[in-house]
């Protein structure tokens, strides 16, 4: 038996030590460590690898490379093991392999060329790694990316990506038409060089809400102008949504700009419509009125209506007719409301009615109710029309006496002249009895 020198006993012992720390990593590591010769027989297979692929080290000393590899990848890796061979450069790999209950896994190779003492090459070392989760998050990604990017692209509103300086990052062909600025124009510049068809007021709003934001205010949606093509004026809302960066931290914004010019010549119509009828309620001398169905509570009252009850329309707004007027008169205008509201006809003619107000006493009312529908039908209001007959009453009343008077009149005047006919008869009739009569 040979005895080496301590010196060389203690480096041999450190070699072995080395190696037993190296066959432990390898059989520990979470990565699959095979080893194969250049017919594909696997020679080595740790402990990743029996996690990784489902066979066990005693099953897969059997089994050959090419049990793993996918009919379709065999081209490759007999390419890769070529190009190994032949001492080109290749270290890495990706390809995909078959477990035992045949998943297919995405993998990343790591390969070392293995020689023997005569430098002669005698296998390879791979070390691989499940990247089938990574994989498919990036599929995932590239999906999400490319649905975005559609989207982006083709969404009928302004999008404007914007860097946490304020820097414009992106912006999409509707943003292009409306700015008249190409995206190779304004990409990398800030958002006021974004100026172009958007007013000056526009676009310095813009940029102090950009501010804001940064400082941590809330900004609600806000409106900007620009100037169409022909000249008119457009309207667009403006929300932002702040965007993420990798570590969480706020990257940016993006800035949605959704065309409102349609909704405010709609808005404006419907103020126009509003105005005139508005207008027309209040200067028509009839009292019109509105009531709601449910409760029969006033919400709206013309200028008519105030002067004729002598209330104040804040006064009324809100109100029935029990809050109003007396119980009686009160009850009989409701039991015609509801007359109306429950009718076949929907509305209802009173052509006399007493009401009691608050300066002129009691006035007589000729009124005219409407229900009111929705476009689904349902009641919602029940319109009053009242015009006030009071004078007009009196008057036909006036009227109607002195006609009676007139009729008396004559009855008596027409009497007197008979009686002066019958009379002057009579004393006809008498003298002509007193005349001598002849033999």
């Amino acid at each position: 038996m040979v005895e080496l020198p301590d010196s060389e006993y203690q480096k041999l012992q450190a070699r072995l030590n080395e190696a037993s720390r190296m066959v432990t990593v390898v059989r520990d590591s979470n990565d699959a460590i095979t080893i194969q010769d250049f017919e594909g027989k696997i020679t080595a297979w740790n402990r990743g690898a029996e996690l990784m692929y489902g066979y066990s080290e005693q099953e897969a000393l059997k089994n050959n490379i090419w049990d793993l590899t996918p009919p379709d990848k065999s081209a490759e890796q007999k390419d890769f093991n070529r190009r190994l061979l032949a001492g080109e450069k290749v270290s890495s790999l990706e390809t995909q392999r078959l477990t035992k209950d045949g998943r297919l896994l995405d993998v990343w190779l790591t390969v070392t060329k293995l020689v023997d003492e005569t430098g002669e090459v005698i296998g390879i070392a791979s070390t691989e790694r499940d990247i089938t989760e990574r994989k498919r998050i990036e599929a995932e990604t590239r999906s999400a990316v490319e649905r975005y990017k559609s989207l982006f692209d083709s969404s009928s509103d302004i999008l404007v990506q914007l860097d946490a300086s304020g820097t414009v990052v992106d912006l999409n062909p509707q943003a292009e038409l409306i700015s008249g600025y190409k995206r190779e124009e304004i990409v990398g510049k800030k958002l006021n060089a974004m100026i172009g068809k958007f007013t000056k007021e526009s676009v310095d709003l813009m940029v102090a809400n950009f501010a804001a934001r940064k400082e941590g205010v809330a900004v609600e949606p806000y409106e900007v102008e620009a100037i169409g093509s022909n000249g008119q004026k457009l309207y667009f809302e403006i929300t932002t949504s702040p965007l993420k960066g990798i570590v969480g931290k706020e990257a940016g914004e993006l800035g949605i700009m959704h065309n409102i010019t349609k909704r405010k010549q709609t808005q404006k119509e419907l103020n126009d419509s509003k105005t005139l009828f508005e207008t027309v309620v209040e200067n028509i001398p009839l009292m019109i009125f509105l009531k709601e169905a449910t409760d029969l509570r006033f919400v709206i009252f013309n200028r008519a209506g105030e002067e004729l009850l002598g209330y104040d329309r804040k006064d009324l707004l809100g109100k029935n007719n029990l809050d109003l007027f007396p119980p009686e008169q009160a009850a009989n205008f409701m039991a015609k409301d509801r007359e109306v509201l429950d009718g076949a006809t929907g509305k209802v003619d009173i052509p006399e009615e007493p009401i009691t107000t608050a300066k002129q006493g009691v006035r007589l009312l000729h009124t005219h109710k409407v229900c009111v529908k929705g476009e689904d039908g349902a009641t919602k209001f029940l319109l009053g029309i009242s015009e006030d007959i009071t004078e007009r009453k009196q008057m036909d009343m006036e009227l109607k006496k002195k006609i009676d008077d007139l009729e008396e009149f004559y009855k008596l005047t027409v009497g007197r002249e008979i009686k002066m006919i019958e009379l002057e008869k009579e004393i006809e009739r008498l003298k002509k009895s007193q005349e001598p009569q002849s033999l």
